[in-house]
């Protein structure tokens, strides 16, 4: 259990849902992310600020609750002078010709371009004698540049994560509201479901076997989407032949609301980690 309280300054991880904390490749149930990764939640969200977090013991039924406050710089709406289009790296959710360029991630920055903060904080309680987790989420703030008009950003989520034996299910929901004008909004959401089997063997050329598998859901809440609603179904499968090293593979099936595309993927990796 955490202590009470706990501070971190710097570059950190931002508390926000499950996703981010079990993202690397090592431990990564499958090839890729879910989509609400890169279209909603920035990607490897890193961010500048402080945090607070630790965990409490509640007298109610002995319940524990884990908490995390940070207070960040928070996305921005152009990364660089570079960026030439039109649209801001924040409302970048599967835009363009194909909808698997247009992602959040630049919207990052190292630097605050607005003078004010984003805050973002998780709570979690743990499920089943603590083999699991359910957690909520929040983040606010402004994503507008300093002499533009405030626009405002704001990110609401469940999940869930729940480890039965060998078995691990976990799922995620995110609500996303962005201001496009001072008297306009878009609210976009995605959510995923998935569930892996892990058999450690411990054997000479066979350490474990770990099948997956994940249905992703995406709403741009875009009219103006080419490809509209999105939904992905994944199928993994990972194999290690010994301790911190392990090959993957993962079959795609992607589909699209409005402008169906040939874009169902075969995807490898190979993992080391030391």
């Amino acid at each position: 259990m955490l202590d009470a309280l706990n501070f971190r300054l710097g570059k950190f991880y931002v508390p926000f849902g499950y996703e981010l904390r079990e993202y690397p490749f090592p431990i990564r149930k499958l090839v890729t992310r879910p989509l609400m990764a890169r279209n909603l939640l920035f990607d490897e969200w890193v961010d500048a600020g402080i945090q607070v977090y630790g965990g409490l013991n509640l007298p109610v039924n002995a319940l524990k609750v884990n908490y995390e406050v940070a207070v960040i710089n928070g996305p921005n709406e152009k990364e660089d002078s570079e960026d030439t289009d039109a649209i801001p790296e924040i409302l970048e959710v599967g835009t363009g010709a194909n909808p698997d360029t247009g992602g959040t991630k630049d919207a990052l920055q190292n630097h605050d371009n607005n003078f004010n903060r984003t805050v973002v904080g998780r709570l979690s309680v743990p499920v089943l004698e603590e083999m699991g987790s359910i957690g909520i989420s929040f983040a606010k703030g402004r994503y507008s540049n300093s002499n533009n008009p405030e626009l405002n950003f704001s990110l609401y989520g469940v999940d869930g994560n729940v480890y039965l034996k060998k078995f691990n299910v976990r799922g995620q929901w995110v609500k996303r509201t962005i201001d496009l004008t001072t008297s306009t909004q878009r609210d976009s959401y995605s959510y995923y479901l998935q569930a892996s089997y892990k058999k450690i063997f411990d054997k000479p050329w066979l350490y474990f076997l770990e099948p997956a598998v994940r249905y992703d859901f995406l709403d741009p809440g875009d009219s103006t989407n080419t490809f509209g609603k999105r939904q992905r179904f994944s199928a993994a499968f990972h194999y290690s032949p010994y301790p911190h090293f392990k090959l993957g593979a993962e079959w795609q099936w992607n589909g699209e609301e409005r402008s169906e595309r040939q874009d169902n993927g075969f995807l490898l990796n190979a993992v080391a980690d030391f």
